[in-house]
């Protein structure tokens, strides 16, 4: 039987891993990877790459380094 500590560290471990991933997954976007080559390196849905590059572009529009100009 877990204790109400014991659940809330195995909580953050897993939030943990979930930025872990996102921020893996976002690099990769930086780099100019599509979803469909970052599914291939990690095996992840591309429903949940399109939601993360959706947050990446939001993310760096909001800090001004994304444009539509070439």
């Amino acid at each position: 039987m877990y204790s109400i500590a014991e659940e809330l560290e195995n909580l953050g471990r897993e939030e943990g891993r979930e930025e872990g991933r996102k921020e893996s997954i976002c690099r990769m976007l930086d780099r100019q990877k599509t979803p469909e080559e970052i599914r291939e390196f990690t095996g992840e849905p591309l429903e949940y790459l399109y939601e993360v590059q959706k947050e990446y572009l939001a993310m760096i529009k909001e800090e001004g380094r994304y444009t539509l100009e070439k």
